[in-house]
Parts: structure tokens; C-alpha cells; sequence
């Protein structure tokens, strides 16, 4: 149904034009950014299960292109133990946590030679 507008959402439900035009908007933007959201909640619980994950001492931040260059720096000067620890580190967004996770479950999979 992402191709309806509210204008076919008015169509199916006669209700939903009475609603205050704020209402409306609120309804549009919510279905607009549903998928957004439902993404977003299933990374911060998979997130969450992993936070006690062990990073590797040898984990090269430099090398992840998806980290910014300030958070790299201070990944690599702090050089947290878990997933966990370096989600309390200032500057760390979900959106890294994510790249990070992936970068450590990669490399269980395929073990640097």
C-alpha cells in the first residue's frame, strides 16, 4: 500500500477526512516512515542481544569505511572490549554499532590470514 496517498486513504476510510488536517499529517508521516522505523526497532533489539559481543584487541577501525573518521579515532584510542562499551562511547550512532557489528560477525566468519 505504499502508493496510496492519503488522498486513497481518504477514499477507503471517509473517517479520516474529518480528523483535523494535523491528524492527517500525523497519519501520512507515520505511514511514510512505518518501514523506516520497524528497521530501525529490529537493529536496536539485535543490538541489544549483542552487546556483550568481544571485540577483537587486533580490530583495525581504520580500515572500516563505514565509521566516520572521528569515530574511528576514538574507537581505536579507547579500544573498547565489547559491543556494549563502545556504544556509550560519545559519538557512536546505531547506524555504527551496526557497521561494527557486522565488520566483527564477517570476520568470525571469514578469520583474517
Amino acid at each position: 500500500m505504499r502508493d496510496i496517498g492519503i488522498e486513497g486513504v481518504n477514499h477507503l476510510w471517509p473517517e479520516i477526512a474529518a480528523l483535523p488536517s494535523f491528524a492527517r499529517e500525523a497519519l501520512e508521516a507515520d505511514a511514510l516512515y512505518a518501514g523506516y522505523l520497524d528497521r530501525q526497532s529490529a537493529d536496536i533489539s539485535m543490538l541489544r542481544k549483542e552487546e556483550a559481543l568481544t571485540l577483537p584487541e587486533s580490530l583495525d577501525y581504520a580500515a572500516m569505511p563505514s565509521l566516520s573518521t572521528e569515530l574511528k579515532l576514538k574507537l581505536a584510542r579507547v579500544k573498547p572490549q565489547t559491543l556494549g562499551h563502545a556504544a556509550r562511547i560519545e559519538g557512536m550512532t546505531p547506524a555504527a554499532l551496526a557497521a561494527l557489528l557486522g565488520h566483527v560477525k564477517r570476520r568470525e566468519i571469514r578469520p583474517a590470514a
